[in-house]
């Protein structure tokens, strides 16, 4: 996170000018103003107060795609597409069937749950449908 753009972004959502900000944290003008520009990396204190001033907060993140586990991933990305629609059809039935028991487990209707067959070949009219159109 550049301390910057932090800044400046939290000072226009709260629309102050660098002067309103600097007289309601306690923060001189001239600090706002290098911090902004980029001439000095404010301490961590000083950030925090200058965008709590805002009404924002400062807090540890992970980074977007750090940590994920790409090993699902990589099992469905090399099967083929008739076979992921038949995952995606189990998967749907699975649902459809817990989705029809209420809390004593009795079934409140009778989920019918769709071959692979009638599945793919629903999907293959659609795709037709709306091909002709």
């Amino acid at each position: 996170m550049k301390a910057a753009r932090a800044l400046r972004y939290a000072r226009g959502r709260a629309g102050w000018s660098q002067r309103e900000l600097a007289e309601k944290s306690g923060v001189p003008q001239s600090t706002i103003g290098r911090i902004e520009a980029g001439t000095v990396d404010p301490r961590v204190g000083t950030l925090n107060r200058l965008l709590r001033a805002c009404g924002f907060d400062l807090e540890v993140a992970p980074l977007l795609g750090q940590g994920v586990d790409r090993s699902q991933i990589r099992q469905l990305v090399k099967l083929t597409p008739a076979e992921r629609i038949a995952r995606a059809v189990e998967a749907a039935n699975a649902a459809q069937i817990q989705d029809s028991h209420d809390e004593t487990g009795l079934a409140r209707s009778e989920a019918v749950p769709l071959t692979e067959a009638e599945s793919l070949g629903a999907l293959r009219d659609e795709i037709d449908r709306e091909e002709d159109e």
